[in-house]
């Protein structure tokens, strides 16, 4: 772990074989085919050098994620084709679909506030994630191809 603004750099082992990760302000996601850990990622500079970097998990649950995005306090999970909105503590709380003629969620992206998701169909969603109505969506593209 890797604090630049401060110059700090942590070494540390986590409880969990992971196969991919996701990180945003303050916190890191890790996953692999059965489980995902958020831990909640602390630099006091203040502190002794062993010290500066506190590391806290804020939740853990099993499921089967693809692709897993933070943002704020919240996941956005990629499982078997769909993609939930979910809490730290696994807790879903809204689910962003595609329509059939649609396809499946097959690939999502974060850029600020914008989740960009694609489909097997060629489709391209992109969703204003800072708000929280399904009405915000900002657009939807077909591929050429």
């Amino acid at each position: 772990m890797a604090f630049f603004r401060y110059s700090v750099i942590k070494e540390d082992t986590l409880d969990m074989p992971f196969k991919n990760l996701s990180v945003s302000k303050n916190h890191i996601a890790i996953w692999n085919r059965k489980q995902v850990k958020i831990y909640e990622l602390i630099c006091d500079a203040s502190k002794s050098d062993e010290e500066k970097i506190q590391r806290t998990e804020k939740g853990s649950f099993t499921c089967t994620p693809t692709n897993v995005i933070l943002f704020d306090q919240i996941l956005f999970i990629m499982e078997n084709g769909r993609i939930n909105v979910m809490s730290f503590q696994g807790t879903s709380r809204q689910q962003l679909t595609f329509a059939q003629n649609e396809g499946d969620a097959c690939n999502m992206n974060l850029n600020g506030s914008y989740l960009v998701v694609g489909s097997t169909k060629g489709f391209v969603k992109v969703f204003d994630i800072s708000r929280s109505s399904d009405d915000d969506r900002v657009s939807v593209v077909k591929g050429e191809g």
